[in-house]
């Protein structure tokens, strides 16, 4: 019996041996998860550091500021430091200093250096390194009040511009410098409408999705192919019969895409629960058209809950089917997980429409996805939109709403989130990703256009803002440079680094702008 003691307890001393040994054994590592930090010029402005670590480390401001605190000095293994403004920056220009994140006791690994930021005017943007630069900006427009809403890149190098005219849906065909080649009211003669977005065909032409006001009473979802001319090739009308075009409610495209098999997928939303329309599951539901290259209507799904359910965007999937995102305040029916109020709502559905998988994510207050696109490699999606939560998915909110960029990955798993955000509001009405992995926003801070560039890590490396309310940006062909499509009051217009001419009345006009960041 001793004899089997003894051996016992030997084999348990080699055996935690041998597990103290590998455990030794593995590489000491210490990483952040940003490369920057930017807080705004007010006292209080917050972000976080996440440290991914097996050993232990310090971590201190360096050299040392009065502007600006840490939450700890020193840990081990994985944690999190919060990064707070002390004092509000009244400087007048940009001030910066080091986070140096310092392995202990462990030789080899080098110290991880962040650069830390603080604007200098309460509600600048975060982050004020490499300017936004405006290569050109062209006013398009008639004598009536133009908006422009969606841009696209034409295989000639060109852009194809759609929104609205005086009331009626509009379309305007520009070349590489944005002088403008042809521009007209499309789709249904003397009907109220709108683009909402607009693709360049394989054939040269281009389709259109959006709204027109049936009989100028009720709005309906409209899918439209023209030629390079933009003369109409084939429209369709869908719809129930209800709803005034005046008020919130009726049937609405708001994106389309271009499917593999030469068709054509578009996807907006529904109040209806007759005609054209079936299985609302209350209030507003996504609602997802599959047509043929004809304008055949293929199927058309109708997805949601109970409450508001709007889809802004659709993709071809990475793996076959569809990517839709929206927003959701429903907690039933198709859509599981809402963490309050109105939660971004992502969805796959197959090539017949049929739901794969679903994902809300957000807080309590309201989050929105507008714009959606793969990755470059193809390993997952970026989208973008606002958030005004501080709760649920997220730690810190800016003020206001602020600008919301994440990544997924093929399965609708989040990877990374970033915000970007000041005292006032900011939003992401659009993203883009270039051949290397960054990804590209544009949208509007406190009523200015404003872009901003991130790695394909989520870090923030390039911001500005002009003084427009621009809402999509599209990548030209060579991918460095990017232009956007929106719409300007002329009269309140200005920016310090391009010229304005050619203002066609109307109170509003349309704007195309090629920028570029340094």
């Amino acid at each position: 019996m001793r004899v089997f003691i003894w051996f016992t307890f030997f084999v348990l001393v080699v055996s935690c041996k041998k597990s103290s040994d590998s455990t030794s054994q593995q590489p000491a590592q210490l990483k952040s998860n940003v490369s920057n930090i930017g807080l705004t010029g007010i006292s209080g402005s917050k972000d976080s550091i996440i440290i991914t670590s097996n050993i232990s480390w310090t971590i201190s401001v360096s050299p040392s500021v009065g502007w600006a605190s840490l939450s700890s000095s020193a840990g081990s293994n994985n944690g999190k430091v919060y990064v707070t403004a002390t004092q509000d920056n009244t400087t007048g220009s940009l001030r910066s200093t080091s986070i140096t994140l310092t392995p202990v006791g462990t030789s080899g690994l080098q110290p991880v250096d962040i650069v830390l930021t603080q604007s200098s005017q309460p509600g600048s943007p975060p982050l004020q390194t490499n300017a936004l630069l405006v290569q050109w900006l062209r006013p398009i427009g008639t004598s009536a009040i133009d908006l422009g809403n969606t841009i696209a890149v034409t295989s000639s190098g060109g852009f194809i511009i759609g929104g609205a005219s005086n009331g009626y849906p509009w379309a305007a065909n520009a070349d590489s410098f944005g002088s403008l080649a042809w521009q007209k009211t499309i789709g249904y003669p003397l009907l109220y409408g709108s683009v909402r977005s607009i693709i360049a065909a394989s054939d040269g032409g281009y389709a259109v999705a959006g709204w027109v006001a049936r009989n100028n009473i009720t709005n309906d979802f409209w899918v439209a192919k023209f030629n390079s001319s933009g003369d109409t090739l084939w429209q369709k009308l869908l719809g129930g019969s209800s709803r005034n075009f005046s008020g919130s409610d009726g049937d609405y495209a708001s994106s389309i895409a271009a499917t593999p098999d030469g068709g054509f997928i578009a996807a907006g939303y529904t109040f209806c629960n007759d005609g054209d329309v079936s299985g609302n599951h209350g209030e507003c539901d996504f609602w997802v058209i599959k047509f043929s290259n004809l304008g055949d209507v293929l199927w058309k799904k109708v997805l949601g809950g109970n409450k508001r359910d709007q889809a802004w965007c659709v993709i071809n999937a990475n793996d076959g089917g569809y990517i839709i995102a929206g927003n959701s305040q429903s907690n039933d029916g198709d859509v599981t997980g809402n963490n309050g109020d109105s939660d971004a709502w992502i969805i796959k559905l197959n090539d017949a429409g049929n739901l794969v998988w679903q994902y809300s994510i957000g807080g309590t207050s309201g989050d929105f996805i507008q714009s959606i696109v793969p990755t470059a490699d193809g390993t997952g999606y970026i989208a973008a939109g606002s958030t005004l939560s501080t709760d649920g998915n997220f730690s810190v909110n800016h003020g206001g709403s602020d600008a919301w960029i994440l990544k997924l990955n093929n399965n609708g798993a989040v990877l990374w989130q970033k915000l970007i955000g000041t005292l006032y509001d900011e939003s992401a009405s659009s993203v883009t990703v270039d051949s290397k992995g960054e990804v590209v926003i544009a949208g509007v801070s406190n009523s200015n256009f404003f872009a901003a560039k991130l790695s394909k890590d989520g870090d923030l490396l390039s911001q500005g803002t002009i003084g427009s309310n621009v809402w999509t940006a599209g990548l030209d062909p060579s991918g460095k440079t990017i232009v956007a499509a929106g719409e300007y009051y002329f009269a309140t217009f200005s920016t310090a680094n391009s010229s304005i001419s050619g203002y066609h009345g109307g109170n509003t006009d349309g704007v195309v702008t090629k920028f570029k960041f340094e």
